[in-house]
């Protein structure tokens, strides 16, 4: 799966924050850190802060791999943004 443009990456970056913070109570960031493969840090970070109150960079790997997670069973996350391409 990939992100052609900017727009497209940014609105799935809003749409699986948005997501997980609504979800957050039922789900465990260090699981999901670990299945894809990052730190807890960084995947609360990511996840969980604001853009503009985190330094690390929201990259299109990070965000393959958060979808990799959340797409899956238990989870059920549905991207939008993929689908509609």
């Amino acid at each position: 799966m990939r992100l052609e443009d900017a727009d497209a990456e940014q609105k799935a970056w809003e749409d699986l924050c948005a997501w997980v913070q609504q979800h957050a109570k039922f789900i465990r960031i260090s699981q999901v850190a670990l299945m894809a493969g990052m730190s807890v840090e960084m995947a609360q970070a990511l996840l969980l802060r604001d853009r503009d109150k985190t330094r690390i960079p929201r990259t299109s790997q990070r965000l393959e791999a958060l979808l990799d997670v959340f797409t899956r069973p238990p989870f059920g996350y549905v991207s939008h943004v993929h689908e509609e391409k």
